[in-house]
């Protein structure tokens, strides 16, 4: 090689490294659900509060669970109602409540085009009172989306009880924007 050349050689290089792009996460939500929260109160029946549910998925597991922000609209009505209850203005009770690491689990014999997942969340807490679930199942529809065809397998390879350590992998490549 000619001396010129050697030298152009770790310029090509970085040059080259300073192309490869980066991915960008990928943010998967399941569609809002219409589920039922309740208000337990002394002396009286418990209030049922009606709103919709969502899961922001954040990971996905080797025990077959996936982990996720789980969000809470409340209605105008249930807000007003909190507010009143927790002697607070309007202002102080949000119309979305969250609450992170929340794990949820394909249902048994879970299956595309329609998956459903089960959730536990227990509870939520605004301003003070404390809001109770029951177990939530949220539906996630497949679409030609690459996260839905990945949970789409995944449903598949547990139903056959084949493994899925790959594809748990590549969920989580996606989430985090890494290269695959």
């Amino acid at each position: 090689m000619k001396p010129n050349l050697l030298f152009a050689l770790p310029l090509l290089f970085s040059g080259l490294l300073g192309q490869v792009q980066t991915r960008q996460p990928i943010v998967f939500t399941t569609p809002p659900k219409a589920i039922s929260i309740f208000l337990e109160q002394p002396d009286k029946p418990a209030l049922e509060i009606r709103g919709k549910a969502a899961l922001t998925v954040t990971a996905a597991n080797s025990d077959d669970t996936i982990t996720g922000t789980f969000v809470y609209a409340l209605p105008d009505e249930a807000r007003q109602t909190l507010a009143k209850l927790a002697n607070q203005p309007l202002s102080n009770i949000p119309s979305l409540l969250a609450k992170k690491e929340v794990s949820a689990a394909f249902q048994k014999d879970s299956a595309c085009p329609w998956l459903r997942w089960e959730m536990n969340p227990e509870s939520l807490e605004i301003a003070g009172i404390r809001l109770r679930l029951k177990p939530v199942v949220l539906d996630v529809p497949e679409t030609r989306d690459y996260l839905s065809q990945l949970f789409c397998h995944w449903a598949r390879q547990i139903n056959v009880n084949r493994q899925r350590r790959g594809i748990i992998a590549a969920i989580n490549r996606a989430l985090n924007g890494e290269e695959q």
